[in-house]
């Protein structure tokens, strides 16, 4: 496998969310935590520490099965690049499909992803839940398709991210919005995150 790190696979379909992994050493009987920091369709990079440049199995604390991963050391840590064997796009809660856009890093990081939202509008009732696609996120907010354009000024919001057990719902207000034949491009703010999931969604999108 060629090695995947920034440079080696910008511009492919990336759903770059952090997220926590557990990496069991099969001849050491060692458990160790990484961080995936990238993941696409023909594997992941980890970031982790204390561990030998071999080959181990690796499980993602996500729906899925084992992948076989290669460690290569590089600067004190390790960079993992692992096969997704029998991963499915439906496990992840999104899809490989769309092309990574061009995302400008600002003063909070914002990672390209491809993720299906659910949202209507703020203090609605009615289950008419519509459906966008966020394809970047950050601490602070996100960027969203959606088609027909039909987004309210201030929204209700849930979806469900890598790793997090539990689906993520939230409050949103537009902070701009174009518009074109296709649908609309919106960024929106986090106005709050339930304080149980604050710390996980933290450290986990950052």
């Amino acid at each position: 496998m060629p090695r995947m790190d920034k440079e080696a696979i910008h511009g492919s379909n990336i759903m770059s969310a952090t997220i926590r992994a557990d990496i069991k050493l099969n001849n050491h009987g060692l458990e160790i935590t990484g961080i995936v920091k990238m993941l696409d369709r023909s594997g992941v990079v980890v970031r982790a520490k204390q561990v030998k440049p071999e080959t181990y199995p690796i499980h993602l604390i996500c729906p899925g099965t084992p992948a076989t991963v290669t460690m290569e050391s590089r600067q004190g840590t390790y960079t993992v690049a692992a096969a997704l064997g029998e991963f499915t796009e439906e496990d992840y809660h999104f899809d490989f499909r769309a092309a990574a856009p061009t995302v400008e890093r600002r003063t909070i990081p914002r990672f390209v992803c491809y993720i299906p939202i659910e949202y209507r509008e703020h203090g609605s009732e009615a289950e008419n839940w519509r459906e966008a696609i966020a394809v970047d996120i950050s601490r602070h907010g996100m960027k969203l398709l959606a088609p027909g354009g039909q987004i309210p000024d201030k929204l209700e919001m849930r979806f469900f991210l890598l790793g997090h057990k539990g689906r993520v719902e939230t409050v949103a207000s537009v902070k701009h919005k174009t518009l074109d034949g296709e649908g609309a491009s919106v960024g929106i703010a986090f106005d709050e995150i339930p304080r149980i999931q604050q710390a996980w969604f933290y450290e986990m999108i950052r």
